[in-house]
């Protein structure tokens, strides 16, 4: 079936380009034991949850659950934060992501662990993506950039619903009518590229040329 290409700005250009055959070779996951050993030692000791994050992003079965409790109660260090972000992109995990929705939609939340989700957010739609923000002259604005090489991330115990990319959108949809905080200004910002990025991937109607 034929694809309708529609390239909206620049920028989905550079994440297009990332998802579309320049990932790396994935690395080999870890043994099951050995993820069952480092869930279970983790899952005890708080503070050394973050410190191997990224390795049970590998552990499709034992991973899940650590990320989904570090965003139950999300670190306050930006540094954190990124860690936590990066593992959340390369396991795919329906309980995660439901953690990480949560997250940013409740307004209760500070404003950078809410943008920290978004960023997660944006990986699950596409994991060539990333959220990047500037500042000019005081004014904070977001946009969707890539990268040339990726991690192919892996599919968790509970992968990702076909419609996960719709489902990312509502969030985004729903954050954007927020016009007075940078969350909501951030979702808006990006809100137009993530729509033209699947857009750009759907498949044309039968019949179509």
């Amino acid at each position: 079936m034929r694809m309708r290409y529609l390239v909206v700005v620049t920028a989905v250009v550079h994440t297009i380009t990332a998802a579309s055959g320049v990932a790396q070779r994935e690395p080999p996951p870890p043994f099951p034991g050995e993820c069952r050993a480092l869930a279970r030692e983790l899952l005890q000791d708080q503070s050394q949850r973050l410190k191997y994050a990224q390795a049970l992003s590998r552990c499709k079965d034992d991973g899940p659950p650590v990320l989904t409790s570090l965003w139950v109660t999300p670190p306050t260090l930006k540094t954190e934060r990124e860690v936590l972000v990066a593992a959340t992109v390369e396991l795919r995990d329906y309980r995660i992501f439901q953690a990480v929705r949560t997250v940013a939609l409740n307004v209760s939340n500070g404003t950078e662990v809410r943008i920290s989700a978004l960023e997660a957010l944006v990986g699950y739609f596409d994991p060539g993506a990333v959220l990047m923000s500037h500042e000019t002259a005081g004014d904070r604005r977001w946009a969707i950039g890539g990268w040339g090489h990726y991690t192919p991330p892996t599919d968790g115990a509970q992968p990702l619903p076909t419609n996960i990319r719709n489902q990312v959108l509502e969030v985004f949809r729903s954050l954007a009518t927020d016009t007075t905080s940078d969350v909501g200004r951030a979702a808006k910002d990006v809100l137009y590229s993530l729509e033209g990025l699947a857009r750009w991937t759907q498949p044309a109607p039968p019949g179509d040329g």
